[in-house]
């Protein structure tokens, strides 16, 4: 039986492109100034400013990297892919998760986000989620028919930060806790699934 960490669920082509779009064109910003869709709007020419620059590709990728260390909310995404498994694991295997799991998901869409090609993207409703959450809908014109992207945010000391993406109904969270899940139900230990994620890093890196 195969326990290595599998490939990502398949999805349309430009389907994660459109992920780490919405999910990097917003930045932290007070909820009494503006609400959740609001903030993403207002910071989507700020990615396509570093997107469509003329800066060296490294230097895309460090300002990217910049804004998805300020608004992605890590440890709220690895304890969902982990699910109950989180609380069986010591500090120290969560930490290292938490940072292995955030170069996992840079390293799969760092250069789909780089080929990005300025698509419409229009935004729907903001629907409540309970105290401090909220879903913002939203569609991008991608080339083969329009995607649908649910992106899940929390409000954390006035900060809208992101914990979910939900695309053409699959969620980011969902789809990484099935392969984590399965990997650990069979056996594995923990440290063996955090030197799988190392190895597959490496590997997307190379």
């Amino acid at each position: 039986m195969n326990t290595r960490l599998g490939k990502d669920k398949p999805m349309r082509p430009y389907s994660w492109i459109a992920i780490m779009l919405l999910l990097l064109i917003a930045a932290p910003c007070s909820a009494a100034q503006s609400s959740a869709t609001q903030m993403v709007e207002s910071r989507v020419q700020q990615l396509l400013k570093i997107v469509e620059s003329q800066s060296p590709e490294q230097t895309k990728k460090n300002d990217i990297h910049q804004l998805v260390n300020d608004l992605f909310d890590f440890n709220i995404m690895s304890r969902l892919a982990l699910s109950y498994h989180w609380k069986q694991i010591n500090d120290a295997q969560r930490s290292r998760f938490v940072d292995l799991y955030e170069q996992l998901l840079e390293a799969t869409y760092m250069d789909r986000i780089l080929a990005y090609k300025g698509e419409k993207v229009t935004f729907g409703s903001e629907t409540p989620l309970g105290k401090d959450r909220v879903q913002v809908n939203s569609r991008v014109a991608a080339e083969n028919g329009p995607i649908v992207v649910d992106y899940r945010l929390i409000n954390e000391n006035g900060q809208w930060k992101v914990y979910d993406l939900i695309i053409e109904n699959v969620s980011l969270a969902q789809n990484y806790r099935s392969q984590f899940n399965s990997i650990l139900q069979q056996g594995k230990s923990m440290d063996q699934v955090l030197e799988e994620l190392q190895k597959k890093i490496q590997i997307k890196k190379q």
